[in-house]
C-alpha cells in the first residue's frame, strides 16, 4: 500500500513541476508568430473576398496565406 501511496505523490509532484515550469521560451515566439499569421492571413483572405457569398474562395486563401507562412492552417 505504501508502494502505490509514493507513486501517487511522485506522479503529483511530477505534474505540479511539470505545470509550474510553464512554455519554453522558443514556444512562446512560435506562438507569438503563429498568432500574428493567422491575424495577418485573415485580414489578407477577408480583403481579397468580402462578403458573405465568398467563403470557400476565402477559406482557400486563409489556408495558402497560412502554408505559406510556414504554419499549417
Amino acid at each position: 500500500m505504501k508502494i502505490v501511496q509514493s507513486r501517487r505523490l511522485g506522479l503529483l509532484a511530477f505534474a505540479a513541476a511539470v505545470t509550474a515550469s510553464g512554455p519554453a521560451p522558443a514556444q512562446i515566439q512560435q506562438s507569438e508568430a503563429r498568432d500574428a499569421a493567422i491575424h495577418r492571413c485573415i485580414e489578407q483572405a477577408q480583403q481579397l473576398y468580402p462578403g458573405p457569398s465568398q467563403g470557400t474562395n476565402r477559406s482557400d486563401s486563409y489556408k495558402a496565406c497560412m502554408t505559406s507562412a510556414g504554419f499549417a492552417p
